[in-house]
């Protein structure tokens, strides 16, 4: 199960749920973590997470807005954030 797919409704979901969502998260960054190859594990780990929650923040957001020009944007400036932080890492900034 994909956080994004239900947003902020896990929250007040049962138990089994919100394990079911974490996994489905956890999944994503681990994902993720596999293609951060030029930093640590421990670093590709908290980068990942922090990857994997800002695509899902910024899809539920997307989402939400009634605008497609504003869904874009936040879309495409979250792409950006996300190569530029994984750019960084790699050149040591």
């Amino acid at each position: 199960m994909c956080p994004a797919a239900l947003g902020s409704e896990l929250a007040r979901a049962d138990a089994k749920t919100r394990e079911a969502a974490t996994e489905g998260f956890l999944g994503l960054s681990r994902l993720i973590a596999g293609q951060l190859k030029n930093v640590s594990a421990k670093k590709a780990e908290v980068q990942s997470m922090a990857i994997a929650a800002a695509m899902i923040g910024a899809m539920t957001v997307a989402r939400i807005v009634p605008d497609s020009r504003i869904s874009n944007s936040i879309l495409v400036g979250t792409r950006e954030q996300i190569l530029k932080s994984c750019d960084e890492s790699v050149s040591g900034l």
